[in-house]
């Protein structure tokens, strides 16, 4: 189940990429590709909880940018 949840995460950030202007969705890539790496072989189960938990928090800034980026860029 938390592999389950950790693909989405990483799917919807993905997802929410394309609308950014592209130097941004590089960077953004980059960074999520590097953070999910770094932690691939984490075990702890409450270890995982609290990083699921921080990178749906950033999901959310992710989206919210997005939102306000269709605004300003139409």
């Amino acid at each position: 189940m938390t592999k389950k949840k950790v693909l989405q995460l990483y799917r919807d950030i993905l997802r929410n990429v394309k609308y950014l202007p592209e130097t941004d969705a590089r960077f953004v890539k980059e960074w999520a590709r590097s953070d999910f790496e770094r932690y691939r072989h984490e075990t702890n189960s409450d270890n995982i909880q609290m990083l699921l938990s921080q990178g749906k928090v950033q999901l959310r800034t992710l989206e919210n940018s997005v939102i306000l980026s269709k605004a300003k860029f139409g």
